[in-house]
C-alpha cells in the first residue's frame, strides 16, 4: 500500500483499533479493508471540500486528511451503531438476572446504540468544523476576488 490512502489506512488504524496483541496479518487485512473504503468514498470527501481528488492523486493535505479520517470514523461508529441494534432485536430482554447467590448481567444494548450515536454526533459536528474551517483558509489563500472603491490602485 504505497499509496495515500494505504498511509492514511495505517494512520487510523494505528491510531484507533490496534490492540496490544495485534499481529502484522491482522493488521494488514484491517488496513487493507479501511484503505479500500477510503479509495471507494474519496468522492464524499470532494464534495465536502470542492476538490477533485482522485483514486490516482500522489498527496493529500494534512487538512484534507483530518477530514477523511473523521469521516472514516463516522462511518465506523456508524456500522458499530447497526451491530448493535441487530442484537437487540435478536436477543432476550434481560439486563440483570438473580437468583440467590449468582447474578447474570449483560451490557445494555440501547446504551450501547445510544453511545455510538453520541460518536456519531460528536464525529459529524467535528467534520463540520474541519471543513469550515478548511474553506475558509482556502477562500483566504485566494485573496480578494475584486478591488473596489479607495483599495484600487489606480
Amino acid at each position: 500500500m504505497a499509496n495515500i490512502f494505504g498511509e492514511l489506512a495505517y494512520k487510523i488504524w494505528d491510531g484507533e483499533f490496534v490492540e496490544d496483541q495485534t499481529d502484522e496479518i491482522h493488521r494488514r487485512t484491517q488496513t487493507d479493508y479501511i484503505s479500500g473504503w477510503l479509495e471507494s468514498n474519496v468522492g464524499q470527501l470532494n464534495i465536502l471540500l470542492d476538490s477533485s481528488l482522485s483514486t490516482s492523486s500522489t498527496g493529500i493535505s494534512t487538512e484534507q486528511e483530518a477530514i477523511f479520517y473523521e469521516l472514516y470514523m463516522v462511518h465506523w461508529y456508524k456500522k458499530q451503531s447497526r451491530n448493535v441494534l441487530k442484537g437487540i432485536a435478536s436477543s432476550s430482554d434481560f439486563i440483570s438476572i438473580r437468583d440467590q447467590d449468582s447474578m447474570i448481567t449483560r451490557n445494555n444494548r440501547n446504551e450501547s446504540a445510544k453511545t455510538y450515536y453520541n460518536l456519531v454526533k460528536s464525529s459529524q459536528e467535528r467534520i463540520d468544523k474541519l471543513v469550515q474551517t478548511y474553506k475558509t483558509y482556502q477562500f483566504n489563500a485566494v485573496g480578494p476576488l475584486q478591488v473596489a472603491g479607495n483599495d484600487a490602485e489606480a
